[in-house]
């Protein structure tokens, strides 16, 4: 073997260090062999029967959704109420909240608006024929397929029928614009392509977290029963011959008085020779060993110990209440409701704009933390002594301070003012410039 193939042979790495006497870097590292294998994906019933029956995967499913939509959204428009109102006629709320869960339990999900426009389900919507919204329908994945897979993901007509459901017939055509579409969490075009344009389940990716901590968790019974082991010496023990039936009698017969003393007056009765003693095992580490499968679901499922498992990491009587776990929650929730829930929720208050004869609806999702009393009690602090300050530079009047606090059905930050309460600035009076300078001014060149 010549020198290049030595190497070759000794070293399959180059970007490091090596050892050649350890091993280490080279074909003898063990580190070396390790590659990543492709996780079996869950059969959509095998995901069905584990949001179902399993303690954690549907927290893992709804907790998200359900947190994105708790507080709902509240319209900046005059329409406002009449917009919400709509919104709750054709069940949009139950619709989104029902979606999102599907697409992370399976990768994907879809909603059905049934736009009154004279449209087929197969035609695309002509907004400035939309009369209204009669409903919306959640569509699950399994059930609906682009006609024509493109690589840019955008397809324009998806089939509803008979898809991974052999006893079904009938497909229908359905126009992109007459659907909400929703992805549990998106992989390269690749991968989605392969999977009929759908995404991930969330689910699936977690599923081997979720089985070690079922496993753990499912061993503390076991090791709770053999926690304590009860030994009896018994004298002659090892002299008796159990073949021999007046051994094997005298055996039985000194157990069943144990039994009958123990049944009896509660007590096990044994001979003076005899010795009994209970043995605890010992469970040294066992707290580790099921915190750490706790802790990698939490860092895999991406929430917060507290909102997953309902505790403090600390898991302690005198922890911490988890404040700023429940901060980072209602973050990583927000930035869920701006990718997932926005979109669809602008294009639907799109399609409805002109019958409340408005180009747009704007709308922001209502705060998810709750101020506590004493914040509440700072905030107000704080506006009175800046309503005081408006007050003493005459920006504001009592009134126009007292209307804007208090007018709503809550406390209001905001202080504006009607457009008749505003003045005008004063034009100031500027002498012109050819006006004759005076001779007494101190500052004139003549002087």
């Amino acid at each position: 073997m010549n020198i290049k193939g030595t190497l070759k042979y000794l070293v399959s790495r180059a970007d490091g260090f090596i050892n050649h006497m350890s091993g280490w870097g080279g074909r003898r590292d063990k580190g070396e062999k390790f590659y990543f294998r492709q996780e079996r994906r869950l059969s959509r019933y095998e995901l069905d029967n584990l949001y179902a029956d399993h303690e954690l995967a549907w927290k893992v499913v709804d907790l998200l959704p359900d947190n994105a939509l708790r507080k709902w959204i509240d319209i900046n428009h005059e329409s406002g109420p009449a917009v919400l109102l709509l919104l709750k006629k054709i069940g949009l709320r139950s619709a989104l909240n029902e979606a999102l869960k599907m697409a992370r339990l399976h990768g994907g999900s879809a909603i059905f608006l049934d736009i009154d426009d004279g449209g087929l389900p197969s035609e695309p919507v002509v907004p400035y024929r939309v009369k209204g919204i009669r409903g919306c329908h959640v569509i699950d994945r399994y059930y609906l397929q682009p006609k024509e897979a493109r690589r840019t993901l955008r397809h324009e007509m998806y089939q509803l029928g008979a898809v991974d459901n052999p006893g079904l017939t009938g497909v229908v055509d359905i126009h992109h614009s007459r659907l909400l579409l929703f992805y549990g969490r998106k992989a390269s075009r690749d991968w989605m392509i392969a999977n009929n344009g759908w995404g991930v389940s969330i689910v699936n990716q977690v599923a081997r977290c979720l089985t070690a901590y079922s496993v753990t968790h499912g061993v503390v019974p076991n090791i709770a029963q053999d926690f304590i082991q009860g030994v009896l010496k018994m004298q002659g023990l090892n002299a008796m011959d159990f073949d021999s039936e007046v051994d094997q009698k005298k055996f039985d017969n000194r157990l069943d008085a144990m039994m009958v003393s123990k049944s009896t007056i509660n007590e096990l009765l044994i001979d003076s020779e005899d010795e009994y003693s209970r043995h605890t095992t010992n469970v040294a580490g066992l707290n580790d060993l099921i915190r750490n499968p706790e802790r990698r679901l939490v860092a895999a499922t991406g929430m917060p110990h507290t909102v997953l498992l309902g505790e403090t990491p600390g898991g302690g009587i005198n922890a911490g209440k988890g404040d700023s776990q429940e901060k980072d929650w209602n973050k990583a929730t927000g930035a869920f409701q701006e990718e997932h829930v926005r979109p669809p929720l602008e294009y639907v208050l799109e399609l409805v704009a002109p019958l409340f004869k408005a180009d747009e609806i704007p709308f922001e999702f209502c705060p998810l933390d709750v101020p506590s009393e004493k914040e509440r009690a700072e905030v107000y602090k704080l506006a009175s002594e800046a309503d005081k300050n408006y007050s003493e530079i005459q920006a504001l009047s009592p009134q126009q301070i007292a209307r804007n606090a208090f007018s709503g059905p809550s406390f209001s930050l905001q202080r504006n003012l009607e457009p008749d309460e505003i003045e005008e600035p004063e034009e100031l009076d500027i002498e012109d410039d050819d006006e004759e300078t005076d001779s007494t001014d101190p500052l004139s060149s003549d002087s």
